[in-house]
């Protein structure tokens, strides 16, 4: 018999994050399925508030590896936020607070997944949120559309 689970309540806010729109937005290239399973937003992550004038996109993310050797993915460079005016930008370091943080250098044996969750500072009115993905595949990276995001206030 297994005992009772453990609940220890962390110093700092306790607001929860918002559930997550479930999309499926994939790319593949000779190494990786990436996968876009689901993309929310918040005012706050954590402890942390937004700049003024943004908000936290919240991307919830799984990587296959189909090669036949282990591999390294780089979350932090290889999935950057693409803003309406096509400049990239990485993750916001409140990435690294959350409850499924990603790596710099996340192993993923061949045949398997890991799944993490990244966090960027968009600004407020970003509708049309993107994601380009720097593939290690020759033409392999994309720019990913993720689906319409509600306007502040809606």
């Amino acid at each position: 018999m297994l005992p009772a689970a453990l609940a220890v309540k962390l110093p700092g806010d306790s607001k929860p994050v918002p559930p997550a729109t479930r999309v499926n937005v994939t790319t593949r290239d000779t190494f990786f399925d990436v996968a876009i399973v689901g993309i929310s937003t918040a005012d706050q992550f954590g402890a942390a508030k937004a700049p003024d004038g943004q908000r936290f996109l919240i991307v919830d993310a799984t990587v296959t590896n189909i090669s036949r050797q282990p591999e390294f993915f780089q979350c932090m460079e290889q999935l950057k936020h693409v803003a309406e005016s096509g400049e990239f930008s990485g993750p916001d370091d409140v990435s690294l607070s959350g409850p499924h943080p990603p790596a710099a250098q996340l192993f993923i044996p061949n045949g398997e997944k890991r799944s993490f969750q990244m966090v960027y500072a968009i600004p407020a009115a970003e509708t049309r949120p993107r994601i380009g993905y720097a593939s290690p595949t020759e033409g392999g990276s994309k720019v990913l559309t993720l689906p319409v995001l509600k306007a502040p206030g809606n």
